[in-house]
């Protein structure tokens, strides 16, 4: 199950130098109030349509408290000369008496859209985007084409989270301005929280293009390569992003050796410098050095915690993701964190802990649950039906079907929806009403079910505890099934033990999760051993450690993970990463060598707990992050033991 965090960075200037005060938004981004007057028509005019009731709401907080207090309207040169004061205040960051200048000049012309625009402006930068959108819409009433109006009524959109239209909203604020690198960057932002991460990642890169030395698009588009499972491509999709992102992370780096960096940029090079194994140390240092920082803020914290959680520093990762989570409670991103840090802490922190998971990802990631019936809770529904449905992994999915016999033995009626690739394991757990296993997930209402919950979303329904997942239902493959690989492994001389040294090469964690080939090959000395691959993914090294360990390979006659379950099925044991493949050979009963990073993941240790939902996996650790020499030297002696004396280990289901 990832991450998934909200694009979030400060609003914090106007133009260098100043030191304005700090707002953070969803998505949000450095706003500027330079932008060109006029960039020529829209394609579409009706992108944006304008009611005349924003267009009164607008000016009904403008109208004189008293008829006395009307004026005239001002002279062309008067109102140039007050607006050049009113945009020099907003430039150094008063934008209090930029607001009260503003709120003069409207009463006197409450019909100037700059005037309107700039005073939208001032009450969004003061972190009332309530206040600042029926002027903003006003702005863009009385002128369709203010390009002012048009940014900061999307960045307002962004802050009140709802407007539906804002997607569109945003990208005729971009027909206005198309050189402007904060749309650029809110536009991205937007298509993350729709899942589009192709789309989003086209905007960060476009910002990038514009201002290669601008921090928050590599900020961005950082964290967006972990929403989207770290892929590498994000970043090769413009030749010239690594190079600025390098020069970037360099001046930075030079900043805070001699002066040290506000809040927003240190949050800015943590999470640049977190992502890659040349870099990871200096991040952790630098994390360490800042865990007294005075100006603590909810992302400095969560950013903290992230770096502390790779280390495996659990303390430290726990401390920060509250503070985080103290400093902003109602911030998604901060629950989320929050959550994954309760639940693997386990005890009374367990249930609390995947009840504001499963809200947190019902609510941010809408492209993946269910909305159309109520998510439901535990509470008694009688005769009607609930849709049980995958919203994960492979791996994570094959974990959560132990919850489906638990759920029939309460009596509850439901059906249960999984991709085709896991249909047939899926198939032999048993509860369900219908196994529906079509691409894309259903309409609840077209299978009469009244409620929906994903796999996991389960455990606060029924209330279980850690020690009820501990003995999972065993899924059985069909026995007919791929008969042609299941003779091959069987024919195999000595003990037969799968192995999968590395995942997807493409993610931007890749050095996390996979281990070096040269320390693989070291377990060519091992005797007794019939090695056989379950590596689907194409690695570099992968031709070179199948001809080491002298490797059966049955992965290219694969077409389903039915297939690579009936291979496990016929195997003595496993040797795996954090995998789909750790889990089904786990759910198969077989005994499991999983090499886990340092991460403090939930899959794999809760408290203390280091095998808390498969009874036969040992857990190898590597000991630091994207170090594994000692783990693969303990792996190598614990199956020289079992070669020697199998019986040592958990019994194999059969």
């Amino acid at each position: 199950m990832f991450d998934v965090r909200p694009l979030k960075r400060p609003i914090h200037g106007l133009c260098e130098g100043a030191e304005p005060p700090r707002r953070t938004i969803p998505g949000g981004i450095e706003l500027s109030i330079n932008v060109p007057r006029r960039m020529g028509q829209f394609e579409d005019e009706r992108l944006v349509p304008m009611s005349s009731g924003w267009f009164k709401q607008g000016l009904a907080r403008l109208k004189p408290s008293q008829p006395s207090e009307a004026t005239a309207r001002l002279s062309a040169e008067t109102l140039a000369n007050e607006m050049k004061l009113t945009k020099t205040a907003m430039r150094q960051g008063s934008f209090e008496d930029a607001r009260l200048r503003l709120e003069g000049l409207a009463r006197s012309d409450p019909q100037n859209a700059e005037i309107l625009a700039h005073l939208g402006a001032c009450w969004f930068l003061l972190g009332q985007a309530g206040e600042a959108r029926p002027l903003l819409e006003s702005a863009i009433h009385t002128d369709p084409e203010n390009p002012l109006a048009h940014k900061f009524l999307v960045a307002a959109l962004v802050a009140l989270g709802d407007d539906p239209d804002v997607p569109r909203i945003a990208q005729k604020a971009i027909l206005l301005n198309p050189a402007d690198v904060e749309l650029l960057s809110i536009a991205g932002s937007l298509h993350v929280r729709r899942g589009e991460f192709s789309e989003a990642a086209a905007y960060f890169n476009r910002a990038i293009a514009k201002k290669p030395d601008a921090v928050a698009p590599f900020e961005q588009l950082e964290i967006l390569s972990r929403h989207s499972t770290w892929r590498r491509s994000l970043y090769e999709a413009n030749p010239g992003v690594e190079e600025s992102r390098r020069r970037v992370v360099n001046r930075l780096l030079a900043t805070h050796r001699r002066k040290g960096l506000d809040v927003d940029n240190l949050a800015a090079l943590l999470i640049l410098l977190e992502g890659s194994s040349d870099s990871f140390s200096r991040a952790l240092k630098i994390a360490t050095a800042s865990t007294t920082f005075e100006n603590m803020t909810p992302v400095l914290a969560d950013r903290l915690a992230s770096i502390f959680f790779i280390a495996g520093d659990r303390p430290q990762m726990s401390r920060f993701r509250e503070l985080a989570f103290e400093l902003d409670p109602a911030d998604a991103s901060h629950k989320l964190g929050m959550s994954h840090a309760w639940v693997g802490e386990g005890d009374r922190h367990w249930v609390p802990g995947w009840k504001m998971m499963t809200d947190c990802l019902h609510e941010t990631r809408p492209q993946v649950h269910v909305h159309e019936v109520p998510l439901w809770l535990g509470q008694k529904i009688g005769k009607r039906k609930i849709l049980v449905y995958q919203n994960q992994g492979i791996g994570d999915s094959i974990m959560g079907l132990r919850f489906v016999p638990m759920l029939a033995a309460r009596n509850i009626r439901f059906d249960l929806w999984v991709l085709p690739t896991l249909a047939d394991l899926a198939a032999t757990v048993e509860g369900y009403e219908t196994l529906i296993r079509t691409p894309e997930r259903p309409d609840p209402r077209a299978h009469d079910c009244a409620y929906a919950v994903p796999l996991f979303g389960l455990i606060p329904a029924l209330n279980l505890e850690a020690a009820e997942i501990r003995d999972p239902p065993i899924l059985h493959p069909n026995r007919e099934n791929a008969a042609d690989l299941r003779a091959r492994i069987v024919a195999l001389p000595k003990v037969r033990i799968g192995l999968t040294y590395g995942g997807n090469p493409v993610r931007r964690d890749d050095w996390l999760r996979s281990i070096p080939a040269a320390l693989v090959n070291a377990l060519a000395r091992i005797k007794g051993v019939s090695w056989v691959n379950l590596m689907i993914d194409d690695r570099p090294d992968k031709e070179g450690t199948l001809n080491t360990l002298q490797m059966t390979d049955p992965m290219p006659e694969v077409r389903s993970f039915s297939d690579t379950a009936a291979i496990i099925s016929e195997l003595d044991a496993v040797v795996a990463v954090d995998s789909s493949v750790a889990h089904t050979a786990a759910s198969l009963g077989k005994p499991v060598w999983v090499l886990a990073p340092t991460m403090l993941d939930w899959h794999w240790q809760v408290g203390s707990d280091t095998n808390p939902w498969w009874p036969t996996v040992r857990l190898l650790r590597s000991e630091a992050p994207g170090v594994w020499t000692r783990t693969i030297e303990q792996l190598a002696t614990q199956i020289e033991h079992f070669v020697a004396e199998p019986s040592s280990h958990p019994a194999q289901a059969v």
